[in-house]
């Protein structure tokens, strides 16, 4: 049962990818906005407004420097998947002793047939 859970949390990633992205490009377009809000509010010395300003702008800063590293870092479906098929076939070839030998005959049979063609044809 532990593999469907794997395979459930991987089919989800797409979707936690994009969640991910959207928070980071919101959060990074709030900075932008609220950074030229901030200094125009300085310059006119609201002090209302800058406060209001600050504090939204400290949050959308840790939000897009949290998800952004986390978007760059989650694979995607496809990726995961990879890894995962890939990364456990990978270990099996590393452990099996019998696959390890078998790269060896496969270019002895091939030679073996190779030869028997040039034979025939003599």
């Amino acid at each position: 049962m532990e593999t469907m859970s794997e395979i459930y949390w991987i089919t989800r990633l797409d979707y936690i990818n994009v969640w991910l992205f959207i928070f980071s490009f919101v959060s990074g377009i709030l900075m932008i906005v609220l950074t030229i809000l901030y200094f125009e509010a300085k310059s006119e010395n609201d002090e209302p407004v800058i406060k209001g300003v600050k504090s939204i702008l400290k949050t959308s800063i840790i939000t897009f420097f949290i998800c952004l590293p986390l978007t760059i870092l989650t694979p995607t479906k496809d990726e995961a998947l990879l890894i995962w098929g890939v990364g456990s076939t990978i270990d099996y070839v590393k452990e099996n002793e019998t696959i390890k030998q078998l790269p060896d005959k496969c270019v002895n049979a091939l030679d073996a047939w190779v030869n028997s063609l040039s034979d025939k044809e003599e």
